[in-house]
């Protein structure tokens, strides 16, 4: 091959594509594969539980108007709910320690809801087998904070729909300062208070949300209600003018029971009352001894009745205990077909004495209540400790209190000042009223600083309630201007919120002479101070709000107001107790 030849193959393969040189994969050994793959498995999982949960928190239990209460929302009224039972936990049969999912609703249980005024709505239309009903308590909390989370977000939304209302610093005070009790819980557990509020009140619970539902609480607890004009005032007056129609009066009452120890006391022969007497016929006190000795004759003839009473009691075996009651049994009468027939008496019940009848007071001792209560009629003291004074009541509450007769007089005969003896044969007690006022009248604005009454142990530098009180007084006594007294409030962590149309019956709570203070008194500028239950309070008047009809009508129509829109609420919330058995219920309560 020439030179020439040979130039022209080599670039004739030269253009010739260049082949691709395959790269050698390396491959993952079986250890690594089986890593990733567990890693994979467990991220999907855990991202899983935490969608689960997320989707199963925000779940709607209720709805309120526009407003969805979530199952970590639907927590917080729960766990209140629980609260407020659990102090009634040892009359209810509930265990502690034990899950309210887990224990169920008793016959005896469900007595004592009634009684103190739970609602048992849960158990309607259910009949206990064994004295057991198929109904956790888990189930019955959860629908009294249903009907809670109702109530307030009814209260709540109408609040915030009202241009009139807002939050203002007084109530905004009040939810900072429960979030701040919460928070010092937090610090002293030494943990987060996101991480305190999980913990009590559930899974998806923060501090967001409580805050949240503090609002909702507190606004629903502050909402005076709806406007109302004039006239819609006037007309819901005239419809029921007896029962915002009111009176004030003293009440003196003395029952025969009282002085019953007086004549039953021993007496001689004519029916004198006996007492010790020296040589001379003066009437002598009994020495220290003689009392002793006394008591202790008294407490060995009873311990000695005791003994006999006991020794007297023949032992009954279980057969002989078995076979009394079984005779017990047949001698009981045969209920009626009607159980609200009533069955005559025969003519030996009818002439045999009631035990009743037996054990009332005698002649004598009503003899001397009569007189006892003509004496005050004659000449009422109103200082006498056994009057009261009873604010703002209306015909049925004197016909309550007294009778249907010192109703009539009250409000249909009597003038200011007047006084009356009524009895009550029933109960033979005998009332002397004296009537202080049945007018409308203009309720008080005010302010009012609290101190409490000590604690059995003072804190080491913490200054006695006295000690307040006679600073606080003399503060006031050297300048009683509005300022000082706010500066007062401020300086002893008084509620700041200012008390408006206060009525004759708020003052009557604290004491007699506030009331008295309220009526006669008070004005702008003017304070007064008293005691009640060991406490201390001081009032200051700001001015006149509302007459006490317009308040007595406003508060009624708000009340009907709410009663209807709750009511229309709770018939519309879809409750879903599915959803509900969901949130935190198997809270326990402690033993202690």
């Amino acid at each position: 091959m020439s030179a020439s030849s040979s130039r022209k193959k080599r670039q004739e393969q030269a253009k010739l594509p260049v082949a691709e040189t395959k790269k050698q994969k390396k491959k993952l050994s079986q250890g690594w594969i089986f890593g990733i793959c567990i890693c994979l498995i467990v991220a999907l999982m855990v991202g899983g539980i935490l969608i689960y949960r997320t989707v199963r928190n925000n779940r709607t239990v209720l709805t309120v108007g526009d407003h969805k209460v979530s199952v970590k929302e639907f927590n917080y009224f729960y766990n209140s709910a629980a609260n407020n039972l659990s102090a009634y936990a040892s009359y209810f049969g509930i265990e502690t320690g034990k899950a309210l999912d887990e224990q169920y609703i008793t016959s005896n249980g469900a007595t004592y809801l009634n009684m103190f005024g739970f609602n048992t709505e849960v158990l309607t239309g259910k009949e206990p087998v064994e004295d057991v009903y198929d109904v956790t308590w888990a189930q019955l909390v959860a629908s009294i904070a249903k009907d809670n989370a109702v109530s307030a977000y009814t209260i709540y939304n109408a609040a915030m729909a009202d241009e009139n209302f807002e939050i203002d610093e007084h109530l905004q005070h009040e939810i900072d300062e429960q979030m701040d009790v919460l928070k010092g819980y937090a610090d002293t557990n030494g943990e987060s208070v996101n991480s305190l509020i999980k913990r009590v009140f559930g899974s998806g619970c923060n501090e967001s949300g409580y805050r949240h539902y503090l609002e909702v609480v507190n606004v629903a607890g502050h909402y005076s209600g709806l406007s109302y004009s004039d006239e819609e005032i006037a007309a819901r007056f005239e419809k029921e003018p007896e029962k915002f129609t009111v009176a004030t009066y003293y009440l003196y009452s003395v029952t025969a029971a009282s002085f019953e120890e007086e004549v039953t006391e021993p007496t001689d022969e004519e029916g004198t009352v006996t007492e010790p007497t020296d040589e001379e016929g003066n009437v002598t006190e009994p020495t220290d001894e003689e009392a002793t000795e006394s008591e202790a004759t008294e407490e060995e003839a009873a311990e000695s009745e005791a003994t006999e009473e006991e020794a007297a009691e023949p032992e009954v075996t279980e057969e002989e205990a078995a076979e009394s009651e079984a005779t017990e049994e047949a001698a009981e009468p045969e209920a009626s077909e009607n159980e609200n027939e009533v069955t005559e008496p025969t003519e030996e019940e009818e002439t045999e004495p009631s035990e009743e009848e037996e054990t009332g007071p005698s002649e004598e001792a009503k003899q001397k209540a009569e007189e006892a209560a003509k004496a005050m009629e004659a000449d009422f003291d109103v200082d006498n400790e056994k009057v009261a004074i009873r604010s703002d009541n209306t015909r049925e509450n004197v016909t309550s209190n007294v009778n249907e007769e010192a109703a009539a007089w009250i409000f249909d005969t009597a003038k200011d000042g007047d006084v009356k003896l009524f009895e009550n044969e029933e109960t033979n007690t005998y009332y002397v009223l004296k009537l202080i006022n049945k007018d409308d009248y203009q309720t008080l604005n005010c302010l009012q600083l609290y101190i409490a009454a000590d604690p059995e142990e003072l804190a080491e530098g913490e200054v006695p309630a006295a000690d307040k009180v006679a600073k606080i007084k003399a503060a006031l006594e050297a300048d009683p201007s509005e300022e000082n007294f706010r500066a007062l409030m401020e300086e002893y962590d008084s509620e700041p919120e200012p008390l408006e149309n206060r009525t004759r019956a708020y003052f009557a709570s604290a004491s007699n002479e506030t009331l008295i203070w309220s009526m006669e008194e008070a004005d702008v500028g003017k304070w007064t101070v008293t005691e009640s239950g060991g406490a201390t309070f001081f009032f200051y008047c700001t001015g006149f709000g509302d007459n006490y009809h317009t308040v007595a009508v406003r508060n009624a129509l708000n009340t009907e107001w709410s009663e209807s829109a709750i009511a229309a609420a709770k018939e519309a919330c879809g409750y879903d107790e599915s959803v509900a058995m969901t949130a935190n219920v198997g809270l326990a309560f402690s033993g202690n």
